[in-house]
């Protein structure tokens, strides 16, 4: 129930932000974000839930619409740490795509407050970027051989 809430609400914030209408988006995602942080309670999920670690890069992503670079860097940092939390582990040896669309994302963040990204964590964030396009390529090969035997 609380989750259908969350997807609710997330939603009806995306149709707003596609009308321009920034600041009914922000209020409802952050009532989504809300939602989420109590539904994945960190004591019951301590290293954190996809879906969280989601709706805190949907939340940077209404910042940065709204041209609040600091506000988009603050909330961009957090999904990173939460995407690291989820996928830098011995589970996940190649990255994951989301973490690298969440070093994507902070690289973004800093370019747009002019702020020098660590080399190391930028080729970190490239090299996880790289393998995830990969597997995804992979993995399209292999979706599209099971349907030509299918036909």
């Amino acid at each position: 129930m609380v989750r259908a809430r969350c997807l609710l609400l997330a939603g009806e914030a995306d149709i707003l932000s596609d009308n321009d209408e920034m600041d009914q988006a922000e209020f409802l995602k952050a009532k989504a974000l809300a939602d989420w942080r109590r539904l994945y309670d960190t004591r019951l999920y301590p290293d954190g839930h996809p879906d969280l670690a989601n709706a805190i890069t949907d939340y940077g992503w209404i910042a940065g619409r709204k041209n609040d670079d600091v506000a988009m860097a603050e909330r961009y940092a957090e999904a990173l740490a939460a995407n690291e939390r989820l996928y830098l582990g011995p589970d996940y040896p190649d990255g994951h795509p989301d973490l690298a669309n969440a070093y994507n994302n902070m690289g973004y963040a800093h370019a747009q407050l002019r702020i020098p990204i660590a080399q190391g964590a930028l080729n970190g964030g490239l090299e996880i970027n790289r393998i995830a396009r990969r597997r995804r390529k992979i993995l399209c090969a292999t979706r599209r051989t099971h349907l030509a035997r299918r036909s």
